[in-house]
């Protein structure tokens, strides 16, 4: 997605972001927040295009993706701004209303983009090992069916589309 030059700046200024950083985040908490409140794998590489800076990172995450998902971040983020400072938002909403217009307005061919890289943090991997390793002590035949349903649980969880598994008639 292009971000037209007022675009950045508006997203400069009400996110505080002119000098590389983004409002109070971190690197561990803006890794975090993405994390929990979009799904979304910040610290990928492909983020870091334009620079390392938290701020440069969200740019480029922005300019990648469909508007749809542009719209997403921009809005947590906004709320996450909202919850910092109430009482300052309002001589912004103004600005981070035709930044959420003109992102909405651009044209389709250019709005579209490739989906975010998932963040995968929250996994329960300790289960998954665990039930792997239960697998591994049953008898042949039992441990393949096992198995198979367990690696479409793994295809689950990493938001894979798994096809359940088949038998041929007289097998």
């Amino acid at each position: 997605m292009k971000l037209k030059l007022r675009d950045l700046t508006i997203f400069n200024r009400i996110f505080n972001a002119e000098s590389g950083y983004l409002l109070d985040f971190s690197d561990r908490t803006l890794t975090q927040f993405f994390d929990e409140e979009l799904n979304i794998d910040i610290d990928n590489e492909q983020y870091k295009e334009d620079g390392t800076s938290k701020a440069k990172r969200v740019l480029c995450l922005i300019k990648k993706v469909d508007s749809n998902t542009a719209l997403r971040i921009l809005d947590k983020l906004w709320l996450y701004r909202m919850s910092l400072d109430a009482s300052d938002v309002t001589q912004d909403l103004a600005a981070y209303y035709a930044l959420i217009t003109s992102v909405k307005s651009l044209d389709k061919k250019l709005s579209e983009g490739l989906p975010p890289k998932n963040s995968f943090i929250g996994i329960d991997y300790i289960n998954l090992i665990s039930e792997m390793d239960r697998i591994k002590l049953l008898p042949p035949h039992p441990r393949g069916y096992a198995f198979e349903l367990w690696l479409n649980e793994l295809f689950k969880v990493f938001q894979m589309v798994p096809k359940g598994s088949f038998r041929n008639t007289g097998e």
